[in-house]
């Protein structure tokens, strides 16, 4: 066996310049590097120097250099046990929400003096005992700072769990039109209920624990069908995840659902360049929600006209969130709700854009052919569509490099959804070859690849497979 002491110092040194590359961008462009000691502040705030491509690039090696080097220096079998218990952070952090304590903790006002375990536990209404053991694993893992024995106090990651709402409105509201779109996600992935533990839910935290059985059951391991999921296998139903979303008793999951999928709006404007579209073009939101996505391309291009297509149970939340957010646009008719099922004849012929925003890693490859296959009927030459999607690198070492191909940790979060969309559809993310196979399968040609800085997801551009290459 040969010895790692080189690979450890070439990997302190890929840390060492990466630094130097974030201390020469942030001199040179006059920014400031945000640290984990106050809140966030939505897309105003100082966490946007992390997206100044220089430091993007950055951090996406530091990160990838700095969890190869943890797992080098530290002993294996201390790498497997917090793997294996890393189940506990979730759990701590649904905690944590379900308590309201960011909301209790920024009621303080005063993040460096925090509070102490007891009055926070006093106001959630728990033991402070085990509320400490709660807060300060979190704190362990940079969420949430114990400022002082059994004192603790938001920072900034933390922070993006608060609901944005007044404390005496937390803890029994009806969901909002908008909240914060983290704090959304967190509730996603357990019930809103916390009596609801004990039933049957759609929520990833209970589903994840019954992947082992999952894939060790051949009818539903081999299976891409809609019904033999986890999500099926543990709720015992032959309904999908999408059916049973459309369901009168779960309007509060669709409704928390349709948020969540919110939590990167502005992230559609990153990756494509929507001012070269056409003046007065047509845009198809596909499978679009209530039309979070195409928000911010509504604000920003006023020319384009923009279709949202849902299924019928969206049509009064999507108008809702328009008259909330842009009530304009839906006056002029510049946006509008149709119904649509992806797997029937598109209505909108020879659009200029089809926009499909985190929809094909929610299907198995068959049933994203289908998809593709309708929209390439529809399209016409000039027509492009868009996907936003991860695309997944193989966890494979670089060619000449020390660095996994896909920058291990600094991408985990694109690997993560894969399993779950695996849990809840028999979907996937896709690797690029996997997305071009699709492409070429259903009479699309890949145009394109562009990730936002810090962003998981990419924008894929494809065009009919007969338009000719420039």
């Amino acid at each position: 066996m040969t010895s790692s002491l080189p690979l450890l110092r070439t990997l302190v040194d890929i840390i060492s310049s990466g630094v130097k590359d974030i201390e020469d961008t942030c001199a040179r462009k006059n920014l400031e590097f945000p640290g984990l000691d106050g809140a966030f502040e939505g897309t105003q705030d100082i966490e946007a120097t992390k997206d100044v491509p220089e430091v993007a690039q950055a951090i996406c090696t530091i990160v990838a250099a700095a969890s190869h080097l943890t797992a080098l220096v530290q002993p294996a079998q201390t790498s497997m046990m917090a793997a294996i218990m890393q189940f506990n952070v979730s759990a701590a952090l649904f905690t944590a929400e379900a308590l309201s304590v960011t909301e209790i903790l920024r009621d303080v006002g005063n993040t460096a003096s925090g509070m102490n375990v007891v009055d926070i536990a006093s106001r959630a209404g728990t033991s402070p005992k085990k509320l400490a053991h709660v807060l300060r694993l979190l704190a362990t893992e940079h969420i949430y700072m114990e400022v002082a024995p059994d004192v603790f106090a938001n920072n900034r990651i933390s922070s993006l769990l608060d609901s944005g709402k007044p404390l005496s409105e937390v803890l029994d509201p009806p969901m909002p039109v908008m909240v914060q779109g983290l704090y959304v996600l967190s509730q996603y992935t357990r019930p809103r209920d916390l009596r609801d533990y004990d039933s049957n839910s759609c929520e990833s935290a209970k589903l994840s624990t019954h992947m082992p059985v999952y894939m060790s059951t051949p009818s539903f391991a081999f299976s891409d069908d809609l019904n033999k999921t986890l999500f099926n296998m543990v709720n015992k139903t032959e309904l999908t995840f999408f059916e049973y979303l459309g369901l009168l008793e779960n309007a509060h999951i669709r409704q928390r659902f349709g948020i969540a999928m919110g939590t990167q709006g502005t992230l559609t404007m990153n990756g494509f360049d929507w001012h070269s579209v056409p003046e007065s073009a047509i845009v198809v939101d596909v499978g679009g929600g209530v039309g979070r996505a195409s928000l911010p391309i509504a604000r920003t291009c006023p020319g384009l006209t923009i279709k949202v297509q849902d299924l019928p149970n969206i049509e009064n939340d999507m108008h809702n969130f328009w008259k909330a957010e842009y009530p304009e646009a839906l006056r002029t008719g510049r946006v509008e709700f149709q119904v649509q099922d992806f797997f029937g004849t598109q209505r909108v012929q020879g659009a200029d854009v089809y926009l499909l925003r985190s929809i094909l890693h929610d299907w198995s490859d068959a049933y994203c052919a289908r998809i593709l296959n309708r929209l390439r009927e529809a399209a016409r030459p000039r027509s492009k569509l868009v996907v936003i999607d991860a695309v997944l690198s193989y966890a494979v070492q670089s060619d000449g490099g020390v660095l996994l191909a896909n920058h291990g940790h600094a991408n985990f979060t694109g690997h993560a959804y894969s399993v779950h969309m695996m849990s809840m559809f028999n979907g996937q993310e896709r690797t690029l070859p996997e997305f071009e196979r699709l492409f070429e399968e259903s009479g699309w040609r890949l145009e394109s690849v562009k990730r936002p800085d810090m962003s998981y997801q990419s924008f894929i551009v494809a065009v009919p497979s007969d338009v000719p290459m420039n």
